[in-house]
């Protein structure tokens, strides 16, 4: 037995790309009445069932909401499977890009498309299809193109084929510098409104258009065909290295995740502790003057070596240098003879006229002393202290704290570092991959969908993803350096990053905000399912 290869043996499989609504479902029709050999007007072959016709060929496959064309028609990746000529085609026809059910169906969408490639072992080519006459929708087409180049690895850049739909090649309006690193030589076009028109509207001339529109799709098919058989196919590995470096991000997000719930509860700690710290330091003011000054004034006696007549009522030296024979008895009659007295039963001179009883004497003189006396106000000394403490308390408080976080920090930087060296990996597969051009699209596509939210916490949590956006953004541009390889992609970035720089200076968002949003953020622009708290 011969070990060549035969025709039959010979499997070619095709992966059909495109946004939501460019028409994915009609050219997988055309492609079945190529192989199945269908034919206008009375045998049209159908695979996926249309708004005006059934499907003929039993798949399993429909399109999911044939009467909305603005939403993806297509929700899963689905094989199609055709011979001819002994050599067997398959067709992934997969979800629409930039599905108008938002960012997050977009990230799911490219999960699945990312998974059923990495489980083919090769691909002849990637078919991408173009609205050639829509360029409308610049913001979605940009977005979808974006999301193209950071998927498709360079392996398979020469086997790109791009089929413009709705249109010829003389009526083609689409922009080819749209395509960026998405460029191809091989590059078709096809228009066919037989799967789009509802035959009971057919007219003779609409017949005779059709028919033309119906027989120029099948030489477009035959040639495309033609033109990627001559081309080697590829071995899906590079899909496969690139769903795996995306993984590698992911676990670096998981084992990060409770370090950003860290970071919030200690921004939330310590706005709380700043709080207390504002509370205490006021109340530390206002009691700070818990003692008030009283000026009073007493008398003192001072020694002197003469004997003075003193009045013990009125403190009063009643005789300075008394001439009587000093007595050492206070009221002894002989205080009647103290001129003070002047014979009389009371003193002539203290201010109480006392009775000579109450005067002694003693070498001591009375002098008046004026004092200021510090008086403690009841309980605004213990609140004085108690607000004292509680600044220590709080200030000790913050500095523990913002050591703690610090360290968070330096954490969730070394993150940050990973997912950059695991980004600079995906450019060497993929150079078509930027990640601060991924995010500025994000960003705009997000500010787009915002302003159709009609809750009011709805959007709140939309503002708050986008501004997570924002300063994610900054924090991987600073390690842009290591994912750029020209001065193109140097410019671009620049001017990519001046753009977001303008939309942030003026905010201070608490740091949480990022951290907290930054793994749904990753998860989208790297096309991974998101992880459940």
């Amino acid at each position: 037995m011969s070990s060549a290869v035969t025709k039959a043996e010979i499997t070619q499989i095709f992966i059909v790309l495109g946004l939501t609504g460019v028409g994915k479902s009609t050219f997988i029709n055309t492609l079945t009445n190529y192989f199945k050999n269908g034919s206008f007007p009375n045998d049209i072959k159908v695979s996926i069932e249309t708004k005006h016709l059934k499907s003929t060929e039993g798949l399993s496959s429909s399109e999911l909401n044939i009467h909305d064309t603005t939403s993806s028609q297509t929700d899963e990746c689905t094989i199609y499977k055709f011979n001819k000529d002994g050599i067997n085609y398959e067709f992934i026809d997969t979800p629409g890009l930039s599905d108008t059910r938002g960012i997050e169906q977009d990230e799911i969408n490219i999960n699945k498309i990312i998974d059923t490639v990495s489980k083919v072992p090769s691909l002849s080519a990637i078919i991408i299809l173009i609205n050639g006459k829509d360029c409308r929708d610049v913001l979605s087409l940009r977005n979808a193109i974006t999301r193209l180049q950071g998927f498709i690895p360079d392996v398979i850049l020469n086997n790109l084929v791009i089929v413009f739909t709705k249109c010829r090649k003389d009526t083609c309006t689409f922009d080819l510098k749209l395509f960026g690193d998405l460029q191809s030589n091989t590059t078709f076009y096809m228009d066919n409104s037989t799967f789009s028109t509802d035959p009971y509207l057919w007219s003779q001339d609409s017949l005779r258009f059709l028919n033309l529109e119906f027989q120029q799709s099948m030489n477009t098919i035959d040639r495309m065909l033609q033109t990627i058989q001559q081309k080697a196919t590829i071995s899906t590995q590079a899909f496969t290295d690139m769903q795996s470096i995306r993984f590698k991000v992911k676990e670096t997000l998981h084992q990060s995740k409770m370090k950003f719930q860290r970071i919030q509860q200690l921004e939330s700690d310590i706005a709380e502790a700043q709080q207390q710290l504002g509370v205490h330091s006021n109340d530390a003011v206002k009691f700070q003057n818990y003692t008030k000054s009283t000026i009073v004034t007493r008398k003192d006696q001072i020694d002197v070596d003469y004997h003075n007549t003193i009045c013990s009522n009125c403190d009063y030296v009643c005789h300075s240098h008394c001439g009587l024979q000093e007595i050492s008895t206070k009221g002894d009659n002989a205080f009647k003879k103290c001129t003070a007295m002047a014979g009389y039963d009371y003193c002539t001179v203290c201010p109480g006229k006392c009775s000579y009883t109450v005067h002694y004497h003693a070498k001591k003189k009375i002098k008046e002393v004026t004092e200021t006396l510090e008086e403690e106000i009841a309980g605004m000394k213990v609140k004085y202290q108690q607000a004292t403490q509680g600044v220590a308390s709080a200030q000790t408080q913050i500095t523990s704290i913002s050591s703690i976080k610090s360290l968070v920090e330096v954490a969730i930087k070394s993150m940050i570092n990973v997912i950059t060296k695991s980004c600079q990996e995906l450019k060497k597969i993929c150079r078509g991959f930027n990640i601060v051009d991924e995010l500025y699209i994000t960003l705009q596509q997000m500010k787009v969908e915002s302003r159709l939210l009609t809750s009011h916490e709805a959007r709140e949590a939309a503002d708050t993803m986008i501004n997570a956006i924002k300063l994610l953004s900054k924090s991987l541009n600073e390690n842009c350096s290591t994912l750029q390889h020209s001065n193109d992609d140097n410019n671009n970035n620049e001017i990519i990053m001046t753009r977001i720089r303008n939309d942030t200076d003026n905010n201070n968002y608490p740091i949480y905000i990022i951290f907290q949003q930054i793994m749904s953020i990753i998860y989208y622009f790297l096309g991974i399912q998101s992880i459940n708290p």
